[in-house]
């Protein structure tokens, strides 16, 4: 990853590597690398990720967000919660694995966390299993509010 981030960043191939990636043809496809439903992968997800990419300054953006540095740790930012939080995760998200949400069930131990995990989902539930997760949602919300 960190080639590919030096590569988009470059004047000298960040324009092209960016077009390259900006396809929709490209886009369609890495859609089909993370979503377990293609039924969701349509037209209007893919143009709707496609759009801004035309925007003046877009390439010089999608570097910037591939070579910024991580951030605080999430352990870090679980210290200072002080309300309830629902982590929903698809438990086929090839790009951060359920492992990942390890963090979140350790903190559950002494925060109001509830951690589900959606079977046969990728990276986003939202758009991959949008029934599953807006039923999780408002019930989640129903007992909380």
């Amino acid at each position: 990853m960190g080639a590919f981030a030096k590569l988009v960043s470059s004047e000298v191939t960040g324009k092209f590597v960016f077009n390259q990636v900006r396809q929709k043809r490209n886009i369609r496809n890495s859609l089909r690398q993370v979503y377990r439903n293609h039924q969701a992968i349509d037209d209007e997800l893919v143009d709707m990720l496609y759009q801004p990419s035309c925007d003046e300054g877009a390439q010089k953006v999608f570097a910037s967000i591939l070579t910024a540095p991580a951030g605080p740790r999430t352990s870090e930012l679980l210290a200072k919660l002080d309300k309830p939080l629902l982590v929903l995760w698809g438990d086929a998200d090839p790009w951060t694995p359920i492992n990942g949400a390890k963090v979140y069930t350790e903190a559950s131990k002494t925060k109001d966390i509830q951690v589900i995990a959606i079977p046969n989902t990728g990276h986003c539930p939202h758009d991959d299993r949008p029934e599953i997760v807006n039923a999780l949602v408002i019930h989640w919300l129903q007992k909380v509010l």
